[in-house]
Formats: structure tokens, C-alpha cells, sequence
């Protein structure tokens, strides 16, 4: 049964390659060009210097913390630093126009808050529950 569902999935990742293929072929050099920075800048950047950057910062922070700790402060920074970057444009508020009152119309800040909050309660009960288990192992 397993064989099947693996050629069922080959079958259709090969179908959507050749579609996205086809469908390359029909535009422009710069919109294909376009559409390679779109997708390879994001990854490129995050693996060559966010990810760098977050785990040097995240250790830093967290050097003084008890082991049970260290761990979930580090998650917990590494979540709230990926939400801000992807909230950054909200935040800014740069679409924002007095023409049209619908774009940009919540308390995004408000938002960006509560869910740090979440976040950090959730760090800090991971946290303790490493503590009363006794941290059954060694943190990197």
C-alpha cells in the first residue's frame, strides 16, 4: 500500500514540476528572473544571517539561565523574533492611506502583543515543567 502512495505522490510532484515548467517557459526572462529573486532571497537571507544572528543572540540572552530554562527562552526568542520580522510591514503601517480607511484597520501593535504574551506563557510553563521533571537532559 505504501508503494502505491509513494508513486501516487511521485506521479503528481513530477505533474506540478512540468506545469510549473510550462508555465515559466510562457513569461518574460525578467518576470522568470523576477520570480527566482521573489523565491531565493528570503532563504538565502534567513539561513545566511537571520538564523546566524537569532541563534548568537539567543545564546548570549540565555548564557545565565538555568539549564531547565534555557531552552524555552530560546524557542520563545526565536518565535517572537520570526513574528516580528513578518509583522514588521503591519507595524509600520506603510500602505497606510487616509483615502482608504479599510487598509490597515486594527490595532496591529494590540495583536503583535497578545501573541508575544502567549508566547512567553507558554516559554515559561514549558519552562516549569522542565524544572518539576528534573530536565531529563543536557540542553546544546
Amino acid at each position: 500500500m505504501m508503494r502505491w502512495i509513494r508513486a501516487a505522490l511521485l506521479v503528481i510532484g513530477i505533474g506540478c514540476v512540468v506545469v510549473g515548467a510550462r508555465f515559466l517557459l510562457e513569461r518574460s526572462h525578467q518576470e522568470v528572473i523576477s520570480a527566482a529573486i521573489w523565491f531565493t532571497f528570503p532563504a538565502v537571507l534567513s539561513d545566511l544571517l537571520l538564523l546566524p544572528v537569532a541563534a548568537a543572540v539567543g545564546h548570549v540572552l540565555t548564557r545565565g539561565l538555568a539549564p531547565w530554562a534555557r531552552l524555552p527562552a530560546q524557542a520563545a526568542a526565536v518565535l517572537i523574533g520570526t513574528l516580528l520580522l513578518i509583522a514588521v510591514p503591519y507595524l509600520a503601517r506603510p500602505g497606510l492611506h487616509r483615502d482608504n480607511p479599510t487598509l490597515l484597520n486594527r490595532d496591529y501593535v494590540l495583536g503583535y502583543l497578545v501573541y508575544v504574551a502567549i508566547i512567553v506563557a507558554a516559554a515559561a510553563g514549558w519552562a516549569l515543567l522542565r524544572r518539576v521533571a528534573g530536565t531529563p537532559r543536557t540542553d546544546p
